[in-house]
């Protein structure tokens, strides 16, 4: 029975309307939702603050958390439950306010891993929660200047796990940056004084950015998200942020947006920076596609998949027992193709289900479900443990 319900698993995303979204994610992504502005759609998640829903098959209605605590081996070998992922953070920072969302204190960053790959399985989280979260995110408006901590700050002082990010740029406007880094080295003292006196952004590395870049950027460096840019971001299954730059705005309910300055002082380190991945990659040619690996390291592998192939002669993918697989679709159209369980090859033998994926739309494939096919043009993110 359960080599019968290992099939892909269409998600259904949580949105958020944080105030600096705008309403991409709804034109031209097709995310089915009132909500407005739509800032944020996490499409494949088990995070308690937005967890993402299977739409097809016999799971379909769950929470991809309840799937995958009542069927663990569908994350794969690599998932270790018992670590610590997934609870908010509880507890004010530094200032005042309470670090989380960017509703409630900004949360994204450039995540990371500088592309080289590193040893070890993905850290645990609390009570085994799934260690991943895969977002499109509507920067309308610039985001808040912020920080996230690492695995051994925010476990200490948040029950979290820490947050390193991958921002892939999907799409935006000309001119658009983001902000990654310091453009100097600086003392914690010098840091806590620039964030309170509000000169922080004089000393902030700006980046230009183009569709297709990827910055792979660790807990610990300063970053934001500038204005007109919608980003694909995979990160850990944290919610922690520390906000230290808002631009004077105020929150639904008319005061300023707090700032956690003591604890983003502590976890900022000014010697990390971060690259563009996507820049001077080699692709990997496979069956009808081409794979650029964006990132690798021990919280999650991620690969840009540039797909041409035709109904008759699909892409051939294969997802062994060491990994689920999340396929994000980030621009074209694709058809999902897969056989009954035991056949040799979804791409060999006339499948018995076809998946329609638009742009926008994000699959879960379970660990060990084997091969499939993908046919179509479209370019696509797969993110592996």
């Amino acid at each position: 029975m359960i080599g019968m319900l290992r099939y892909p698993m269409k998600q259904a995303p949580a949105f958020k309307d944080y105030l600096w979204g705008g309403e991409r994610l709804v034109a031209d992504y097709g995310k089915r939702t009132d909500m407005r502005p739509v800032a944020e759609s996490w499409e494949l998640s088990c995070h308690p603050d937005g967890p993402s829903a299977v739409e097809n098959g016999p799971f379909a209605g769950q929470t991809l958390e309840r799937v995958l605590r009542e069927h663990p081996d569908f994350a794969g070998a690599a998932f270790a439950p018992g670590g610590a992922a997934g609870a908010s953070g509880a507890g004010a920072s530094g200032s005042a306010g309470t670090p989380g969302a960017d509703g409630a204190g900004n949360a994204h960053g450039a995540s990371g891993a500088q592309g080289a790959a590193e040893t070890g399985g993905p850290p645990g989280g609390a009570a085994g929660a799934f260690p991943v979260l895969v977002k499109l995110i509507d920067a309308k408006q610039n985001l808040s200047l912020q920080v996230h901590p690492d695995d051994a700050y925010a476990r200490e002082r948040e029950n979290s796990l820490g947050k390193n990010e991958m921002w892939y740029v999907a799409d935006c406007e000309p001119g658009a940056s983001l902000i990654l880094g310091f453009s100097r080295a600086m003392g914690r003292a010098e840091i806590v004084e620039a964030i309170e006196n509000g000169s922080i952004l004089d000393d902030v590395n700006v980046v230009p950015v183009s569709p297709g870049d990827c910055f792979c950027v660790p807990a610990g460096l300063i970053h934001a998200i500038g204005a007109g840019i919608v980003i694909a971001e995979i990160q850990q299954s944290s919610n922690i942020t520390y906000r230290v730059y808002d631009y004077g705005r105020t929150g639904a309910d008319g005061k300023p947006r707090p700032l956690h300055i003591g604890r983003a002082a502590d976890v900022i380190d000014t010697g990390l920076s971060a690259k563009n991945s996507s820049r001077g990659a080699a692709p990997l040619r496979h069956k009808g596609y081409a794979e650029t690996v964006l990132a690798g390291w021990r919280y999650f592998r991620v690969s840009r998949l540039d797909i041409s192939a035709g109904a008759d002669s699909p892409a051939e993918l294969r997802c062994g027992e060491a990994s689920f697989h999340g396929l994000l679709v980030i621009d074209g159209g694709l058809s999902l193709l897969w056989a009954a369980p035991g056949a040799a090859c979804a791409a060999r033998a006339a499948p018995e289900e076809t998946m329609p994926l638009a742009k926008g739309d994000c699959v879960f494939v379970p660990a060990g479900m084997g091969a499939y096919g993908l046919s179509g043009a479209a370019t696509a993110l797969l993110v592996t443990l």
